[in-house]
């Protein structure tokens, strides 16, 4: 079974959301991810968002990206 990976991307932030993201951003990253509890997301910022859906894809996930509004703030 194949996972899911949900990223958006805004001016200066990035959610990410799926079965299995946060391990995702752990292993890329080092760190636990912050948790947005509004859009039960996590936090990250672009360029690691950009390259957490490049690790997802070569690990079999599939990657959706979107881009927010031009403006759009989540926090």
């Amino acid at each position: 079974m194949r996972g899911h990976l949900a990223v958006v991307i805004g001016d200066n932030w990035a959610e990410v959301s799926g079965h299995g993201s946060r391990q995702l951003l752990v292993d890329m990253t080092g760190r636990p991810p912050v948790w947005l509890t509004r859009s039960r997301a996590w936090s990250t910022t672009p360029k690691s968002a950009r390259d957490l859906a490049a690790l997802a894809e070569l690990r079999g996930y599939d990657v959706t990206v979107t881009g927010a509004d031009p403006g759009e703030r989540r926090w």
